[in-house]
């Protein structure tokens, strides 16, 4: 956020950042509630799983099953599983 506002209205900008997220923290809140008063806890932990997982793919750049960052493309490429000899 500091490197995009201007700095006679970087506090302004903070601000209206933190008033953004305050507003999708209560939505948030509201919804997992409403799921576990009308369907079940089961079905609102289920949602707010998925929706933290959705929110990782986001930010990570898609899914990852190991649960860490993806490995840079610097990385050396693994050696292979067979090692073919000269004929």
């Amino acid at each position: 956020m500091a490197a995009f506002a201007p700095p006679e209205i970087r506090g302004s900008a903070f601000g209206l950042l933190a008033t953004v997220q305050a507003i999708g923290n209560v939505a948030a809140s509201v919804l997992a509630g409403l799921l576990y008063t009308v369907a079940s806890p089961t079905v609102a932990f289920v949602y707010l799983g998925w929706d933290a997982d959705r929110t990782r793919d986001a930010l990570v750049g898609g899914s990852n099953v190991s649960g860490g960052l993806a490995r840079p493309a610097t990385d050396p490429a693994p050696p292979p599983l067979v090692q073919s000899f000269g004929d």
